[in-house]
């Protein structure tokens, strides 16, 4: 009796692997091959990476350290640890009847020596759907429902030109700005950075896996207060 070949043997199951590897090859095709390390980036943050933290979120905190701290590795033992740019600070807060408080007056005595003049406008920059987007896919679920409990949306303020962070070869950064963003209601009444875990600004950048998204990362340099944006209500002398 003759024996089978081998295709005869395992037609069916060659058919399959055949079917689904082109069948990966075309969806591949379709989203762009360059652009597949990005999505995989992007699933590894969004849904294992955010499984594993959620212990560290409860809706009013987020324990992010690589957002409160800037590290930047010179060797294999070494790492040195640069404390981040402060965020823009509303400096008429801490103005009544032209004295300024107290405890304030070194603070605004440092702020008032910071060059804000070699800051560049940016022409690149989100539109506020897609900073809302960026910051929503950065936290996830905490972020959405901090939305929809006060029925807010989120809006870009002033957008400065940042310099490229480009330290890592596959997020090779193309733009990168710096700008407040504050929440709004229905009533459009401003709700400022809400509450934790939103912040009062951030960096948005592009890369060139991905040119079409902003993502959020870490505050690279400092920017004055956007009074356009947050406009203050208190009568300041």
């Amino acid at each position: 009796m003759k024996k089978k070949s081998f295709f005869r043997n395992h037609k069916k199951k060659i058919i399959t692997i055949s079917f689904l590897g082109f069948a990966i090859l075309l969806f591949m095709n379709w989203v762009g091959f360059k652009h597949v390390p990005g999505h995989v980036s992007d699933l590894w943050r969004k849904y294992i990476v955010y499984r594993f933290t959620t212990e560290e979120r409860d809706g009013t905190q987020i324990i992010q350290e690589k957002n409160d701290k800037h590290y930047v590795k010179n060797s294999p033992d070494t790492i040195v640890v640069l404390q981040p740019p402060k965020y823009p600070l509303d400096s008429l807060l801490y103005i009544h009847d032209g004295e300024v408080e107290d405890d304030f007056k070194e603070e605004l005595e440092e702020l008032r020596k910071v060059d804000f003049s070699k800051l560049k406008v940016a022409e690149d920059f989100p539109t506020d759907a897609e900073g809302q987007y960026a910051i929503i896919r950065h936290y996830g679920g905490p972020v959405i429902k901090l939305l929809k409990k006060y029925e807010a949306s989120l809006k870009m303020g002033k957008c400065y030109v940042a310099p490229l962070l480009n330290s890592d070869p596959d997020r090779v950064e193309i733009a990168r700005i710096t700008c407040m963003v504050s929440g709004f209601n229905r009533k459009n009444e401003n709700l400022s950075n809400i509450e934790m875990p939103l912040r009062i600004a951030y960096d948005f950048v592009r890369y060139s896996f991905d040119p079409e998204n902003w993502y959020v990362e870490n505050l690279s340099q400092r920017i004055p207060f956007d009074y356009e944006l947050n406009p203050h209500n208190n009568d300041v002398d």
